[in-house]
């Protein structure tokens, strides 16, 4: 029956073949893996979601599988670009550092932070770069210290910091 209906209608066997070859060219550039990906539900998409209402839109948040990336210019007003003094600048920077991953506990879902795998956060400045990761479980607690000095001994122990100086 379907047969003798493209047979009589040309056009449609030659449409529906166009469409399968459509489909095709679909999959093979890989957009339903991508629509997939992006409706998996992970807890660092729930993160992300939360993060872009509250942060600042210069921070580009990126999900790479269950892992948050936040990359973060140096703020002119907090950290100028003139500074010579390399000690200075590095003291500078670690303070912004630190509050960056203050802000981002605060303002995450503490249950989807926790189960979020790593939090990589690299704060760019002209003259230095910092690169730094930690486990969200760690990274949830810093919303709860108060202290200055365990909130420091906390950072120091759990948050594994590269420095790269341009």
């Amino acid at each position: 029956m379907v047969l003798k209906s493209l047979l009589k209608n040309p056009v449609l066997g030659f449409g529906i073949l166009i469409f399968i070859l459509f489909l095709f060219q679909l999959r093979d550039n890989n957009m339903f893996e991508q629509r997939a990906q992006s409706m998996k539900a992970t807890s660092c998409r729930s993160v992300k979601v939360r993060l872009d209402k509250y942060l600042h839109p210069s921070w580009t948040l990126r999900c790479n599988d269950n892992n948050l990336e936040v990359t973060i210019p140096a703020d002119v007003k907090v950290i100028p670009e003139n500074i010579e003094d390399k000690e200075i600048l590095r003291k500078e920077m670690y303070k912004a550092l630190a509050n960056s991953y203050i802000s981002i506990a605060k303002y995450a879902l503490p249950e989807s932070l926790e189960r979020t795998m790593m939090v990589v956060v690299k704060l760019v400045h002209p003259k230095m770069v910092l690169s730094s990761i930690s486990e969200g479980k760690y990274v949830v607690k810093l919303a709860t210290l108060k202290n200055k000095n365990n909130l420091a001994r906390h950072i120091h122990q759990t948050i594994q910091v590269q420095e790269i100086t341009e």
